[in-house]
Parts: structure tokens; C-alpha cells; sequence
């Protein structure tokens, strides 16, 4: 599902958000599959929409606790949360017009909007200056300060070789992407360079 391989169709209907959280997940969960998974790169909302379900099924919080309280807070990332309070959403941008109104510090997603604000796909805020703790805790092999978030093997599965094959790739049309990885401790992240190849929408 990280890398888009799940088979899952990208967008179900919106008609299937209309009833609540509880029913919208059911629906999700009735969806059939558009490719046998690992198999086609299809981008999917919907794959990361049930990411953040399988989150919570197995820690037992909502996605947004649980970003809280195993993320955020350890990494001091004090502006970065779904449905952000009155004080941040001063800082938010304005996106675009619902209902009459304007969105500021509002998911501007329409699933995420009716699930509450909260999904795996869509619905987070922040700024500038906590990604940015994020990012430095991914350059110190999980670390930030005296706090580990990753283990050094979880970080070695965000830097794998990936092929996505797809019938556009028949027409010789394909996109290629050259990632430079170094890691200074973990030995399967090396120093090297790894090609991906990511077939055009």
C-alpha cells in the first residue's frame, strides 16, 4: 500500500462517505481489487485511507492520537496535527471555497472532510519547521535528540529499489528516477545510487 501497489482503485465514491464514518469504512472494505497487489502501480487514496484504519485497528487509538503521542510530541512537532485549533488555523492557508466559505485550516479533501478530518490520506496540518524535525530525525538514523522514532530497519525499507510495471511501460513511455542513498551506520543503505522506474499516469 506505501508504495501504491495494492490493487486498490484511487478514488471510491463520494456516495460511500455519506453515512458516517463506520459505514464508510465498511464500504471500503466491500471494494474489489483493479490489480492482483504488487503487480501495478495505481495511485490510491483509498490504499491510504485504509493504512490509516489498519493504524488504528492495531493500536487501538484514532490515527490522530496516535500520530500525537508517537510522533509529534516525541519529536516536538507542536504545530503539526489533523483539525488544527483556533490558534493555528490563524496560520493556515485558505484553500478553496465550501459551501460559501472559505477553507482555513479545514481539509480541503472531500472524503477526508467526511471522515471526520482525520484519514490517512488526506486531513493533516503543519508547518515549515516541524517537517523539518521530521526530516532531520530521517538523516540521524531515526533519532532526534535522545528520542528514537524508526529503527534503523524500518528506515531501510523507505530506501529500496522499486519497479513498477504497468501496460504504459509497453510503449516505452516511463518515467525514470535516480535516488542517491547514504546511510553512515545501517549496512543495507550503503552509500549508492538505486534507479526506479515509475510508469506515467
Amino acid at each position: 500500500m506505501l508504495t501504491h501497489q495494492s490493487g486498490l482503485l484511487p478514488d471510491n465514491s463520494i456516495k460511500d462517505y455519506a453515512d458516517g464514518r463506520d459505514e464508510a469504512f465498511r464500504r471500503i472494505h466491500e471494494l474489489s481489487l483493479r490489480a492482483e497487489p504488487g503487480m501495478k502501480f495505481i495511485y490510491s487514496d483509498v490504499g491510504f485511507i485504509v493504512l490509516g484504519d489498519i493504524v488504528e485497528r492495531v493500536s487501538g487509538k484514532t490515527l490522530d492520537a496516535f500520530s500525537r503521542e508517537r510522533v509529534f510530541k516525541p519529536l516536538g512537532m507542536t504545530k503539526s496535527g489533523f483539525n488544527p485549533g483556533s490558534e493555528l488555523k490563524k496560520h493556515a492557508a485558505p484553500t478553496q471555497e465550501r459551501k460559501g466559505n472559505w477553507m482555513q485550516g479545514e481539509v480541503h479533501d472531500p472524503r477526508a472532510y467526511r471522515l471526520g478530518g482525520v484519514a490517512g490520506h488526506a486531513g493533516l496540518f503543519s508547518t515549515a519547521q516541524d517537517p523539518a524535525r521530521y526530516a532531520q530525525m530521517l538523516l540521524n538514523d531515526g533519532v532526534l535528540g535522545d528520542t528514537r522514532i524508526l529503527k534503523p530497519e524500518t528506515l531501510c525499507c523507505l530506501f529500496v529499489c522499486l519497479s513498477f510495471k504497468s501496460a504504459t511501460q509497453r510503449t516505452g513511455e516511463r518515467r525514470v528516477v535516480y535516488l542517491q542513498q547514504h546511510h553512515a551506520t545501517t549496512t543495507c543503505m550503503k552509500k549508492s545510487v538505486v534507479k526506479t522506474e515509475f510508469s506515467t499516469p
